[in-house]
């Protein structure tokens, strides 16, 4: 069979041994074939192609287009009848085929760039030709463009990595000339990037180019002042000047050669990430900010949404594919706590450096660490950084007696003693020794911001841009809502001083840490420096980063929950039909916390199983009613969280189901119906995201406005009604049922569709006699709307009540009625004959 040979760095290229292949003038057909054998690893539901490349029709419409377009790739690569073909298409997906004979570049140009050899890397940078499908775009196609946008952004990264590594290797081996030519080629990928400037300069300057090499820098001064308003990095300037006045300038660092493959979560002792789906959009912004960082410009994120969302995972799943990309990315994760205030002070910064010096905290690491070598800064240079930059760090936030042993055992031994050690590490000693007293005054979160506080915060952001020179750095901090104030602090410190460094600062956090309660704003006129007056809360930090950052802001509660399940689902064959996933939305909402363990749930339950052919599928109906603890826990916590009049709100509104009128509620509670709409749609909507307005609407008659709401989940609803005990239902369903007889029956209305909803709420109540008479009243609805079985269906829930009735004068005449209805109903469904008709017509005649 002929070879495939697939270009994709530079325009789009492919031949069959070795000639161009005709049919492949479309671009819609060029993407289609990429995307296939980049995404060569899995197989790809046609239901998720077609809407990739053409989202704007309908879906019969698209999968019609994509059937054509697979037919027009066979043909072009003369594949369908070969006993090896580039593409496997099954009724349901398509997959490129790993086993055929064909060649990759971006596959070739990823595993060189692994290897740490020169002849590797070199042959690696020959392969990058131009961005990843250059000039290749396909109008209206927003989902394809976002991958391509990653994918370019992940390749031009790598190639960056391999022209920077290669420099260094020139540099070490006395190659000026060519570390400058390979300085040059960063340059072409990335103008703006000062530490290719800086190594540009250094090799010049090595060469005996010294006045090349300073008119380089003052081109650089007018190319970031023309383009970007600013001046050069502070490391850029001091090479100028130790070049100007002839200092000597040291070497170049040891080059760390790159692993030989990516280091995963699981590699890490942390659990694997589950499946990253239906977040191209958020990755896609998350690695343009990490391209300013790594610019030297600084980056800074801001994740928000409701506990479920992903935001944990889309962190881990980002940190991962930059990994992938960077091969000098350090990333450092630390959390905050639930307890926050003085007992954890600075702890997400604390976990980030423990981790940075190799500590550990009980058996596990402080946070976890995801560099692509061993350690993307080593604990010597770390430590070194700490002591010149970062003095007050130790004995607070960092051990610097657990630092000390590290750096010992790292260092060669000779007579027992560290042999040739560095002078900074005598420095460490003397520090280590020194009174550990000036630690707890550090740590002090009250109010003002003290002046070992500023030294402080002034040490930790000056060593974090320090180790950044050398390797860009992602910082991590989840869980911000519950961060205390000397954290906050530290935040606002740090952020503001992100610009001239190689750090993204990502932050996650739940919406009520934006203070969307009651729409205020808060301030920090006055405090833009330093917040002298008090410690802040988290939203008059957020409130002002984002002020000064722009758009920087990710909200995952706006992101396409339906998108989501169809993706997920779709991330594995399968034969789900469209009402599991209709019903699987509507019980998750898209939340993807809820629809992961509910699946999970549906596994171990023996629900859904897989088919010979290794696809899921329905093995069993699916319990709709039950949810996982890991759920339950998480409606729990937010129900927790509300104030009792809140919490109380939403249980009472869970009586009458998934959607309620928010009137009902507020005469169940005896409380004035625009408070408890001001409570509804300010902070239960805004900031909790617990539930949302639906629409207004008015009584015919009287005018009473009717206020419709509904729980963003159908498992919030389900959860605040199962926190109520058995007296606490009972009581709310009959004041519900009340409430709704007040609202609509007293003020004229006669919604005989009502009915049904009183028989439940007065059964639940445990009121039998009114239950069967609303049974009655909808049972005869039912059958003048011609719907026989449910008016049989009323009228027997109906006796059924009666049957816990003592005989009374109210029962006979009430049974009568619903026997007479019985009869009548069986007969116009039925016929004469129907043995139900002839039943109800005997005990009809009994009571008689």
């Amino acid at each position: 069979m002929a070879h495939l040979a697939l270009s994709l760095l530079g325009p789009f290229q492919a031949t069959l041994d070795g000639a161009s292949i005709e049919g492949l003038g479309s671009r819609r057909l060029q993407a289609l074939l990429a995307y296939l054998a980049v995404e060569g690893g899995r197989e790809h539901p046609r239901e998720h192609l077609a809407t990739l490349l053409w989202p704007e029709r309908s879906d019969h419409q698209a999968l019609g287009a994509l059937r054509y377009a697979l037919s027009n790739l066979h043909r072009a690569l003369d594949d369908r009848h070969a006993p090896s073909p580039f593409l496997l298409t099954t009724r349901y997906a398509v997959q490129f085929n790993p086993a055929s004979d064909h060649t990759l570049d971006v596959a070739t140009f990823e595993g060189l760039a692994r290897r740490p050899d020169r002849p590797s890397l070199e042959r690696a940078a020959s392969l990058y030709r131009g961005p990843f499908l250059q000039g290749l775009s396909v109008a209206a196609c927003p989902a394809l463009d976002d991958w391509l946008l990653l994918k370019g952004e992940a390749y031009q990264r790598v190639a960056l990595s391999v022209s920077g590594r290669l420099t260094e290797l020139a540099m070490m081996q006395g190659h000026y000339a060519q570390a400058a030519n390979w300085a040059r080629r960063q340059l072409e990928l990335e103008p703006y990037w000062e530490l290719a400037h800086r190594q540009l300069m250094l090799a010049l300057a090595s060469d005996g180019a010294r006045t090349t090499a300073l008119a380089h820098y003052e081109g650089l001064r007018r190319l970031l002042g023309d383009e970007l308003g600013c001046e050069p990095e502070d490391a850029t300037r001091a090479l100028y000047e130790q070049l100007r006045t002839g200092l000597t300038v040291w070497p170049p660092a040891p080059v760390r050669p790159p692993p030989p493959a990516a280091l995963t979560f699981a590699d890490a002792g942390q659990p694997p990430v589950d499946r990253l789906v239906a977040r191209e959009r958020e990755l896609a912004r998350l690695s343009a900010a990490l391209a300013r960082a790594n610019e030297g410009r600084g980056g800074l994120a801001l994740i928000v949404g409701e506990a479920g969302r992903g935001k944990t995972a889309l962190l881990e799943g980002f940190v991962q594919q930059a990994a992938q990309a960077h091969h000098d990315l350090l990333a450092l994760f630390g959390r905050c706590n639930a307890h926050g205030g003085m007992g954890e002070p600075y702890l997400p910064f604390r976990e980030m450096l423990q981790s940075l010096t190799g500590q550990m905290q009980g058996e596990t690491p402080a946070a976890p660490v995801i560099p692509v070598g061993h350690v993307g800064a080593s604990v010597l240079t770390v430590a070194a950084t700490l002591v010149e930059h970062g003095p007050d760090l130790l004995h607070s936030l960092v051990s610097g007696e657990a630092l000390l042993r590290r750096v010992e055992r790292l260092l060669p031994l000779e007579g027992g003693a560290p042999a040739g050690a560095p002078p900074w590490v005598a420095r460490l000693r003397e520090l280590v020794r020194a009174p550990a007293q000036s630690a707890a005054s550090i740590l002090v979160t009250g109010p003002g911001l003290s002046s070992r506080q500023g030294a402080l915060f002034s040490q930790l952001t000056l060593v974090l841009r320090t180790l950044s020179v050398s390797a860009p750095l992602i910082l991590v901090v989840d869980d911000l809502q519950w961060a205390d104030g000397g954290t906050m602090a530290l935040l606002f410190h740090l952020a503001r001083r992100l610009v001239g460094s190689r750090i993204l600062l990502l932050c996650a956090f739940r919406p009520e840490a934006l203070h969307l309660l009651e729409g205020r704003q808060p301030s920090v006129d006055g405090a833009r420096e330093s917040f002298d007056e008090a410690p802040p809360d988290v939203g008059a930090v957020l409130h002002e980063l984002i002020r000064e950052w722009g758009d920087v802001l990710i909200n995952l509660d706006h992101a396409d929950g339906r998108a989501f399940v169809e993706a997920y689902l779709d991330s594995e064959p399968n034969c789900l039909r469209a009402s599991f996933r209709r019903a699987l939305y509507d019980h998750t909402g898209g939340n993807p916390l809820f629809t992961v363990e509910l699946l999970r749930s549906f596994q171990r339950a023996g629900a859904l199983g897989r088919d010979a052919a290794g696809r899921w599928i329905e093995a069993a109906t699916p319990d709709w009613g039950h949810w996982p603890p890991q759920v339950e826990a998480v409606i729990a916590t937010h129900l927790a969280a509300l104030p009792d009049q809140d919490r109380l709100l939403l249980q009472a509104a869970s009586v009458q189901g998934e959607h309620f009128v928010a009137e009902v509620v507020a005469r169940v509670l005896s409380r004035p119906e625009g408070e408890l709409s001001q409570r509804l749609s300010g902070p239960l909507r805004m900031r909790h995201r617990l539930v949302e307005a639906v629409g207004l609407d008015r009584l015919a008659v009287s005018g009473q406005p009717i206020s419709r709401y509904r729980f963003r989940h159908a498992l919030l609803q389900q959860g605040a009604y199962n926190s109520l005990d058995l007296i606490e239902r009972s009581r709310l369903h009959e004041a519900t049922g009340r409430a709704l007889e007040s609202l609509y029956l007293a003020e004229g209305e006669q919604p005989e569709a009502l009915s049904p909803n009183l028989a439940h709420h007065y059964e639940a109540a445990g009121l039998p006699l009114r239950a069967a008479r609303y049974r009655l009243a909808a049972g005869r609805w039912a059958n003048l709307l011609s719907a026989h079985d449910e008016a049989v269906a009323h009228v027997e829930r109906g006796l059924a009540q009666l049957e816990q009735v003592a005989a009374s004068p109210e029962r006979l005449p009430l049974e009568l009625e619903l026997r007479m209805l019985l009869v009548n109903a069986a007969l116009l469904r039925e016929g004469w004959q129907a043995p139900a008709y002839r039943q109800a017509a005997e005990r009809l005649s009994d009571l008689v």
